[in-house]
Parts: C-alpha cells; sequence; structure tokens
C-alpha cells in the first residue's frame, strides 16, 4: 500500500485501522494489540505522534499529546480504581493536580 485508508495486520494479532502515507502509518489511526491496549489519534513515521488516546487493559486511559510514541506534554489521565475512578491532570507524565 502506498498512501490512502487501509488496513495492517502483525502475525501476533495486533492491527492498524487508518492512514498510510508513502506505505508507512501516518495520519489518524486506530491501533489495537493483541494485549487489548488501544491507541486513537495521530501518527507521524509509525509512532504515536500528536495528539491522541491510549486505552490500557486496565482500564485506565491518557487522553493528550504524544512525542515519538511516548505520552509527552499536557494531557489527562484516568486511572481505574475498583468502584471508582481517579482523574489526574499531568504534564510530561507528572502529576499537576
Amino acid at each position: 500500500m502506498k498512501s490512502g485508508q487501509g488496513t495492517l495486520y502483525w502475525p501476533d494479532g495486533s492491527c492498524y485501522i487508518g492512514s498510510f502515507k508513502h506505505g508507512k502509518i501516518e495520519g489518524s489511526g486506530k491501533k489495537i494489540w493483541k494485549s487489548g491496549k488501544v491507541y486513537e489519534g495521530s501518527w507521524v513515521n509509525e509512532r504515536e505522534h500528536g495528539c491522541g488516546k491510549l486505552t490500557n487493559p486496565n482500564g485506565s486511559v491518557y487522553e493528550g499529546l504524544f512525542s515519538n510514541g511516548l505520552k509527552h506534554g499536557i494531557g489527562k489521565l484516568t486511572l481505574y480504581l475498583p468502584l471508582s475512578f481517579l482523574e489526574l491532570m499531568v504534564t510530561h507524565m507528572k502529576r499537576i493536580g
């Protein structure tokens, strides 16, 4: 696939649905890992980059900025705790409130 929309499957069962540019994951898309982790948002050079949402199998959710595949900048981290949720505003993955 050169450019446009498509789906990519990995041998481990993970998949990506979204945009490709010059045969690489680029633009807007969603990746679902075999573990159940899901990232939906912006991609640059096959890495999570820009605004996105990462949902982990344990129920925790990070919504915010990513840089080169890592959480970076300001975002909201929602942690799943039995019988409740805890929301934190984070910057560079440090608690700010």
